[in-house]
Parts: C-alpha cells; structure tokens; sequence
C-alpha cells in the first residue's frame, strides 16, 4: 500500500442508513447510548463564566467551559522532528545514513506541518562526524519542506574546531568547500551542543566521570567560538537526557545537572556581558523499563510543571527568560511496539497529541518529536516501509490548530480538551483526546460568544482511542476529523466530515 493513499483524508457520509431496525429498538439503543455517555461523565468542573469560550457537553449534560482568552502563541518551531542521515550518504568514518529521503516521505512530512529538523538526530552526531554529502542532504530536505534547520555539533569525541568548520560550511556561501559542489544553501539558525551530555560517563584517559560542571566548560568554550564567527546564530543546551519537574538529575558528585549548568554560564555571561544560552533544552521518554498504556495516558499532565519549574530556574539563575526546547521527546526510548498499527502505537500517538497540546499551553516554544523516519514505533512518525503511522495522523491533527493556544485546558483520566484560537483565520480550533476504549456520543461544542460555528451545533461521536479536531469559523460551519485506533486497524487515514450551517445532524 502507498503511503500517499494512505495518509490521504477520506470523507465519510454524514449519515448512515439504519436498515430492518424497527422504530422502538431505535429508540431504546439511543437510550442506551445516552445512558453509557452519561456514565463516562466525570462531574462537571466548576468554571468561571469566561468573557469568551467554548461549552463543552455530552448527552446534553454540562462537561466544562474553557476560557481562550488567556492564550500562548503556538510557534511553528514547536512543529519539529528529528531527522537522521539521508540513505545512501556515508559519513567521514564511513558510518552509513539510514533515513529515506525520497519523494513519498519528504511529501507525508509537509503534509503532516513539519516546520523545523533536528539533526543528525539522536546519538548519532556525538558518535559520528557527517560528511559534506550528508549536510548538503540534510539543507535541500529543509529546503524541499520549507523547514527550519537546526545542527547538533559533536562534542564526545568531537573538538571546536570541527565544529567551526561546520558552520562555516553551512553559513558562508564563499566557503571553499561548497565551490564545485552545487551545494544547497539555507542558513543555519540554530545550533546544538552536543548530545545528552549528562549520559556521557567518563571521557578521555583520565578515567574521571564528565559531570555538569564538565559540560558547562564545554558548552561555554563552543558557544564563544561559534558566535564570534557568527554573532547571528542561537545556541541550544544542555540537551540533558531526561527532565522531571522535580529536576531530580544529578551528575556523579551529586550536584543538579540542570542547575549547575545555569550558574556556570551565567558566570559567565556576566563576566563577558554577552549572551551565550540562547535556548534551553531537555530531552523525555515517557516510559523506560516496559511500555504501559495507562501510565503513558496520565504522563502529560506533567509536562506543564517541567516547563514551569525550568521556566523559573531560568530565570532565577539566569536573571533573564529563555525559551524552552524539547529537543528529543518520545513515548519510549527503544521500540517497544510489535504492532505498528496496533492499540499499542495508537496509544502512543494520543500521548503524543496530548503532551503537544500539554507543552504548548504551557508556553513551550520548541518541540522536536523522536523521530521522523527510518526507526520503528514508537520512535518513528513513518515506518521503514515509508507508511504514515498512528503518530504521523497525531502530528497531523496538531497541525490543524492555529494561531494561539489557550492555557485553559480540559484533562481527567479519560478525555482531553486544547483550544486554539487563529485571529488572523478567524476560527476556534478544538481538539479532543479520547484517551478510553469506550465511544463517546452526543458531543456538542459551543462558541459562547456566538461568533464561530452553528448557532445550534450538531452532536457528534469521539470514537475509542481517538483524536478528533472540531474547527468552528464564522458563518456557523464546522469541520471534524478523527483519526484514532478504527482507522489504524483499517489503515483508512484520518476521516474528516463537515456540518454546515443549518445542518441538524451528522453521524460517522
């Protein structure tokens, strides 16, 4: 099967016939329906009435209110992935790119919204040292995918002077290397030092353990030489492999890893009165030793405190703000997931959606998932036989909301609410997590303010595990989309249907 049918939107007709069903068994399974909506129901959240916002109901009994006049903006660099290598592209060492680079996926990643490329993804830049061929690569996928590029540079086992000589590759257009190459050009914003540093153990000969203290030097010695060649770019650290909100990571003389590495450079920023920590950065893996479905369902409720917590050590220690990049975020760190298409990676695609929607209205403003191709799930948006797989359909449900994000959200054990609210488009975006195995019917969603969708909204169905985004905009139309495990296990793509205004009902 091809993945371009695969990925494509397929519509469903807005009703389906009932047949041989006589009236008053229609009636009872209704009842039935409204009764096991009403079971699923938690209590409805008290709530302030908001000067503008969406009310939430199911089985015509209240769910919430969400206020989307308290909104963070979503950036378009929280629309990232990591990508590695290109296949059949050889490194310096004679290390092997292994990620398809061809037609069918670069088309599913400008599909799916892709706006910004970590690479070379992972632990393979502090292992290895790409090739000409391989950046050059790397620039023209940016370029095919309108994409923002950002460049890990090795720091084990790599020196500063390799590094320079990257980015004068990449950045100066009268670099000698790129004359007789044809070589694609696309201006390197940002760049990463290193590679989960805080896993580094013991580096050279000496046999003493590298600790945050260790980094910090490093990290400092990179970032003054990167910039004095190009005062422009922006630095991203210290790219620590796991990040809780109690910030409980420590190196091997028990000192904070994320901590110490703010005070050191904050050190020095004072002392040289120049920036060198232009964005933070942590990586996370929801799970570790064996993959559970339920813990990964109830995980990004945490994300908001990571995110407030670094947010307040920054600027504590740093005295000044600074954004916050998720430079690795994944389910899992290693494949856990026999069945690509299975409960399994669905789930990990609505731990996806949420943990998006989580860091966005947090504020968050980078985000890079784990990864794009060329890996197996639950690490990878498309398989290596080039299929879209459940957490492509997540990324590409994100990409539907727009413009600013409420951070007032709707989250229980069952069922997540994000709103996203475009100004410039004029439309309230609204996505919705089943994260149960139970049908949710009679859903109705309505714009107080009674400015985006119908006037009287037409109910609709949140399948099991399913994410669904509804769009209201002016002139009372909505539109909906599902993707969710039915699809997966039919391989159908996501299902999109529209009501429009005057419309009394529309069914999957």
């Amino acid at each position: 099967m091809s993945a371009h049918k695969v990925a494509r939107l397929i519509p469903v007709p807005g009703s389906r016939p009932v047949k041989f069903l006589p009236v008053l068994l229609a009636a009872g399974v209704l009842l039935l329906l409204a009764a096991a909506a009403l079971q699923f129901l938690p209590p409805a959240r008290p709530h302030p009435a908001p000067g503008g916002g969406l009310q939430f109901s199911i089985a015509g009994r209240p769910l919430t209110t969400i206020d989307y006049g308290a909104t963070k903006p979503i950036q378009d660099t929280t629309r990232g992935v990591n990508v590695f290598p290109a296949f059949g592209t050889t490194a310096t060492d004679g290390a092997q790119g292994f990620m398809s680079y061809s037609p069918e996926v670069v088309g599913l990643l400008k599909q799916a919204g892709v706006k910004i490329l970590r690479f070379p993804g992972g632990n393979w830049g502090d292992e290895h040292d790409p090739s000409y061929d391989q950046l050059d690569a790397f620039i023209e996928l940016a370029n095919q995918l309108g994409a923002e590029p950002a460049v890990q540079v090795r720091l084990k086992g790599g020196s500063v002077a390799q590094a320079l000589q990257m980015l004068d590759y990449l950045n100066n257009p009268q670099n000698p290397e790129r004359q007789g190459r044809k070589a694609p050009f696309r201006r390197v914003k940002y760049w990463i030092i290193g590679n989960e540093p805080s896993l580094y153990g013991h580096l050279g000969n000496t046999g003493a353990a590298y600790t945050a203290s260790d980094y910090a030097r490093d990290f400092i010695q990179y970032a003054e030489a990167l910039k004095a060649v190009d005062p422009s770019i922006e630095i991203i650290g210290d790219e620590q492999h796991q990040y809780s909100p109690g910030n409980d990571l420590k190196d091997a003389n028990g000192a904070d890893w994320m901590r110490t590495f703010l005070s050191k450079v904050a050190d020095e920023e004072k002392r040289t009165g120049s920036t060198l920590l232009d964005v933070i950065s942590f990586h996370r893996y929801a799970l570790h030793d064996a993959w559970d479905n339920q813990a990964l369902l109830s995980d990004a409720a945490k994300y908001q405190a990571a995110v407030e917590g670094l947010r307040g050590e920054v600027q504590s220690i740093l005295g000044r703000s600074c954004p916050i990049a998720i430079t690795e975020i994944g389910a899992m760190a290693e494949s856990g997931i026999k069945d690509e298409f299975g409960e399994d990676s669905v789930v990990s695609a609505l731990w996806w959606a949420d943990s998006w929607g989580a860091l966005v209205s947090s504020g968050a403003e980078y985000t890079f998932f784990f990864a794009a191709q060329g890996l197996h799930a639950p690490l990878a948006m498309i398989n290596t036989d080039k299929e879209p797989l459940p957490t492509y359909y997540a990324f590409a449900q994100t990409a539907l909301l727009s413009g600013a994000m409420a951070t007032d959200v709707y989250r229980d054990s069952r069922l997540s609410i994000y709103v996203a609210r475009d100004s410039v488009e004029k439309r309230l975006s609204i996505m919705l997590i089943n994260k149960s195995n139970n049908r949710i019917g009679g859903v109705r969603v309505q714009d107080l303010g009674g400015e985006m969708g119908p006037k009287s909204p037409s109910p609709f169905e949140l399948p099991p595990l399913s994410i669904t985004v509804v769009v209201l905009q002016a002139g009372q139309s909505m539109d909906v989309s599902t993707y969710g495990l039915e699809q997966a296990q039919q391989r159908s793509g996501v299902v999109e249907w529209r009501a429009a205004a005057g419309q009394s009902s529309a069914k999957y």
